[in-house]
């Protein structure tokens, strides 16, 4: 799912609908692709308070993206996260 939604990894739908169907935790598997790029990384020079902003907002959106992952494995113990690939 990309970005533009309500979460930047929609992980509670997935486990949510698994578990309507009657699985436990122990028995749903996911593999989880971040599409996008590590902006972590990225080196850019900062020029001006405008480019810093963005710099900023680019930073903060990778993080919160790496914790809405931490966030559900913490939410939902027991979980098998089988793959987590992101871009290096």
């Amino acid at each position: 799912m990309d970005g533009g939604t309500d979460y930047n990894t929609n992980i509670v739908s997935a486990v949510e609908k698994c578990k309507k169907q009657g699985f436990k935790n122990e028995d749903i598997i996911l593999d989880v692709l971040v599409c996008g790029y590590n902006s972590k990384n990225k080196t850019k020079d900062i020029s001006n308070a405008f480019d810093n902003h963005l710099r900023f907002k680019d930073i903060k959106q990778y993080y919160q993206g790496e914790e809405d992952v931490l966030e559900m494995m913490h939410a939902y113990p027991g979980l098998n996260f089988r793959y987590y690939v992101k871009p290096s």
